[in-house]
């Protein structure tokens, strides 16, 4: 797995579960790559479109969001009903549309270019001479008396 790959699922899957632990205090994970996706605008071709970095914005809010979801109970089994309406590729966002004039579609690749990317790394955790991540779990001890 790749930096940001484990601080994902660090986060994401590890740290969810230790959190239910009670009397645990699980804080965020050293080391890793936290990751980001940047959108980056092409102001002469927003431009030339009429548009605003304002617009692309909007776009990307109203149409990558997550919806309630839970689950069905069919019978005697039990189904996860997935609303997740967020784009899982990146070239889906690539794809989402922005405005349309005179019947052209105008998408945020006409404009701006969606890319892969993380945050600048603060710590370093090492593991062997492996990069990793550490998840710290504290839990107080017993009450002084």
């Amino acid at each position: 797995m790749s930096e940001q790959e484990v601080f994902d699922t660090s986060v994401n899957q590890i740290r969810p579960g230790l959190i239910t632990v009670q009397g645990a205090a699980i804080p965020w994970p050293y080391g890793g790559k936290q990751r980001l996706v940047s959108v980056d605008l092409d102001l002469k071709a927003l431009q030339s479109q009429n548009l605003s970095p304002q617009d692309v914005v909007a776009a990307m809010g109203a149409q990558n969001f997550v919806l309630p979801s839970g689950t069905a109970k069919i019978g005697s089994t039990e189904y996860d009903v997935n609303l997740n309406t967020s784009p899982k590729l990146l070239d889906e966002l690539n794809g989402l549309p922005i405005k349309t004039v005179n019947g052209a579609v105008i998408h945020v690749r006409d404009v701006a270019q969606v890319r892969d990317g993380y945050l600048p790394q603060q710590n370093l955790v090492r593991q062997d001479g492996v990069r990793s991540v550490l998840i710290s779990i504290l839990r107080p001890g017993p009450p002084r008396h």
